[in-house]
C-alpha cells in the first residue's frame, strides 16, 4: 500500500503472493486506515456470506432447494470456515472463487450459457491473480466441461474458446505489467 508496487527500487519482487489479495487488503487499508484489520475481517465475512449463497445455488441447481439449504447451512456454520473469517489470510476469497467457478461450470452445462462460460474464464483468471494454485484447477474444469458437454464442434467456442479468452484477458495484463 505504501509504495503501490510489488517491486523494490532494483525491480526485485517484494511479495511472493499473486497481487489480488494484497491489493484488496491495501485498498481497504487505504480507504479505512492502515492496519485496520477489523475492516478486512468484515470484508471477509461479507465474502463468506456471498459464498454461502453461492453454495446454496449450487445445491439448488444440482439437486433441490432442501439440498441447497443444507449445503448453505453447513458452509455458514462450519467451524474452520468461520475461523478463517477472522484471520487475515486468503482462504475466504479462495473458497469464494472456487465456489463461483463450480457454479458457473454447472450453469455452462445446464443452460449452455455463453455468458456463464465467459464469466467462468474470468473467475478462474481472477482466482489465479488471487492464488496461483487455481491454475491447477483450470485443466480439471476444462476436462469436466469436455466430459459433460462432449467434443461437438459447435460447442467448442462456448465451452473452451470463450472461457480461455476471458481467462487470458484477466490474467495477462497484470502479469505483463509486473514483468
Amino acid at each position: 500500500m505504501e509504495t503501490g508496487s510489488y517491486v523494490d527500487e532494483q525491480g526485485r519482487l517484494t511479495s511472493l503472493r499473486p497481487p489480488l489479495y494484497p491489493g484488496v487488503v491495501a485498498a481497504l487499508y487505504g480507504i479505512f486506515g492502515t492496519g485496520n484489520v477489523h475492516v478486512v475481517r468484515v470484508f471477509q465475512i461479507l465474502i463468506s456470506l456471498i459464498t454461502t449463497a453461492v453454495v446454496y445455488r449450487i445445491g439448488l441447481e444440482l439437486y433441490s432447494r432442501k439440498v441447497g439449504v443444507a449445503a448453505a447451512l453447513i458452509h455458514c456454520f462450519y467451524p474452520t470456515l468461520l475461523g478463517f473469517n477472522n484471520l487475515i489470510l486468503s482462504e475466504v476469497i479462495f473458497t469464494f472463487f472456487l465456489s463461483i467457478a463450480f457454479l458457473l461450470s454447472t450453469l455452462v452445462i445446464t443452460w449452455e450459457s455463453v455468458t456463464a462460460s465467459i464469466l467462468l474464464g474470468t473467475t478462474l483468471g481472477l482466482g489465479v491473480l488471487h492464488r496461483s494454485s487455481i491454475c491447477l484447477f483450470s485443466p480439471l474444469f476444462a476436462a469436466f466441461l469436455f466430459l459433460a458437454c462432449g467434443p461437438v464442434v459447435s460447442r467448442l467456442s462456448r465451452f473452451y474458446v470463450f472461457p480461455l479468452a476471458s481467462f487470458a484477458s484477466s490474467v495477462v495484463p497484470p502479469i505483463s505489467r509486473d514483468t
